[in-house]
């Protein structure tokens, strides 16, 4: 890992060797080193844009000069490095790292990553979340009648005890552990919806890389979102403010919102399940919700996410033999984590 010292020489846009000492950490692939290159792309962008400013900026006239143009382009250089390293920047480092994640040796995208069985042990790179939710304008609650009939008449699940709530780690270390912790909270909420608990369970893997992607509090603490639920100006609890890529007519760019932060993913399935019901426009979603892939494919229909293969992609994962051969592992009471 590139120690700090080298990290903030590289700050300095005139530093040759720190540069030399980044991309050197790059091509291991070393996370903090792609992160503070991504910046540094940031930054070269920005001089751009800083540079074309100047230039349909009428010059000063009297006491310019080539020397006073020279310290100018210092200065906006710096400034945008400094800029780009100390502040938010603008969001475009965000994109660059997830795109030199893509490229690490090993890389499987969410989807594809129960593709085989010898994944379990060592999960490799994660593509996080492409997709952010849309929060609709507050309705009241679709009427019981325009709601679909619960799927199953089982009674429903017992609650879960404080033991198995703080069991839960903020991490997973593969798909099979994260399967194993959240199918139990899954069901819970899966009653009241009518959907198949593999349905949320899937969505909450696209979401946040099978849980190694959860948005993270200032101090490092997980936010608990599962399913990238944005904080609008209904919601009361707290917020993490975090860079996602939208997409705009399919092209995607790097917006930076609020988003919900829970205690615990039990509270996340929760207030999912609150989310939907309460917003109409998942009424279509709701009365397909039987059909674990139709009940999916509605909630894109109706702009629960900007990514145009938001679908699809929870579809490949449900598709999986391994998904539903742990899923159903998970159901018996097997710890699917051990399962090979």
């Amino acid at each position: 890992m590139v120690d700090s010292v080298t990290t903030a020489r590289a700050q300095n846009y005139t530093d040759i060797q720190g540069v030399g000492a980044l991309r050197k950490g790059a091509e291991n692939y070393d996370e903090s080193t792609m992160r503070t290159v991504a910046k540094q792309f940031e930054s070269l962008f920005m001089q751009m844009m800083l540079k074309s400013m100047r230039e349909a900026t009428p010059k000063e006239g009297l006491f310019d000069s080539d020397a006073s143009q020279t310290y100018l382009d210092l200065h906006d250089k710096q400034l945008a490095s400094d800029l780009s390293t100390k502040g938010h920047g603008l969001g475009l480092a965000e994109m660059i790292y997830q795109q030199m994640v893509q490229n690490r040796p090993g890389y499987t995208p969410p989807e594809r990553q129960l593709a085989a069985p010898e994944r379990d042990s060592s999960l490799g790179s994660f593509q996080p979340p492409l997709a952010t939710v849309m929060a609709a304008d507050a309705e009241p609650k679709a009427s019981l009648s325009e709601r679909p009939a619960i799927a199953s008449e089982e009674e429903p699940p017992e609650p879960l005890s404080p033991l198995t709530l703080t069991a839960l780690p903020q991490r997973f270390d593969s798909p099979a552990e994260f399967i194993e912790a959240m199918l139990p909270l899954a069901r819970r909420v899966a009653s009241e919806l009518g959907v198949e608990p593999k349905a949320l369970v899937a969505q909450a893997a696209l979401e946040t890389g099978w849980g190694r992607a959860v948005i993270r509090r200032a101090d490092g603490n997980s936010s608990f979102n599962l399913f990238n639920i944005k904080a609008d100006s209904r919601w009361q609890g707290e917020s993490v403010v975090k860079a996602s890529l939208e997409f705009d007519q399919g092209v995607a760019a790097p917006v930076r919102s609020p988003f919900r932060a829970y205690g615990s993913y039990e509270e996340s399935f929760a207030d999912y399940a609150d989310f939907i019901q309460r917003n109409p426009r998942y009424s279509e979603a709701l009365k397909a919700a039987p059909d674990a892939a139709a009940y999916v494919t509605e909630l894109q229909q109706a702009g629960y996410a900007t990514d145009p293969n938001y679908a699809s992609k929870i579809h490949a994962i449900m598709a999986r033999p391994e998904f539903g051969q742990r899923t159903e592992l998970a159901d018996s009471g097997h710890r699917v984590s051990h399962w090979r």
